[in-house]
């Protein structure tokens, strides 16, 4: 009886710690996981295609508050390491500035339920922010050594709207 006292008394100590170490090796795949994705973001990108879901119509829709949805497809994107900088070259067309290079500052967030983001801020000249330090979250929907897939979530007409960003990586 004594001895099964005991045994109780031990486990009821181990639940707790063997529980901590589940969650903290979760955190470490996580971890792993962001890392994995910001190491195969590194590097050059063609924006191939922008498909636009969830209403019907024509839409004229500027993204990123900086050209057109139609300038930026065939876009030119390079994404540097260590110092998390960035380009993107617009492409040629009727209502684009044709060339226009922006810097900016990118990263990956991780939400709450693990889901990965592209995250960037445009710079100005100078690199500092720009629209009042507000900057843009794309999910990562796909990424590998040759593609990569973003989606964002827009509101057009109270109605959810939905971009989908195809790249393909440059050699």
């Amino acid at each position: 009886m004594w001895h099964g006292f005991r045994l109780k008394k031990t486990m009821k100590k181990r639940i707790p710690l063997m529980a901590c170490i589940v969650l903290l090796s979760g955190c470490a795949t996580l971890q792993n996981k962001a890392f994995n994705y910001r190491k195969m973001m590194v590097g050059d990108w063609m924006l191939q295609d922008i498909q636009v879901e969830g209403q019907n119509g024509p839409f004229k829709i500027t993204l990123f508050n900086e050209a057109l949805l139609e300038c930026f497809e065939g876009s030119a994107w390079t994404l540097t390491r260590p110092n998390s900088l960035g380009t993107y070259v617009l492409n040629d067309g009727a209502d684009c500035q044709t060339g226009l290079q922006r810097e900016i500052r990118w990263t990956l967030h991780q939400t709450e339920t693990g889901q990965q983001q592209f995250q960037f801020k445009r710079l100005d000249e100078t690199r500092e922010p720009m629209d009042n330090n507000v900057g843009y979250r794309l999910d990562v929907v796909s990424l590998d050594e040759n593609g990569m897939v973003l989606r964002d979530e827009v509101t057009v007409n109270n109605q959810p709207l939905y971009l989908i960003y195809t790249f393909s990586r440059q050699p």
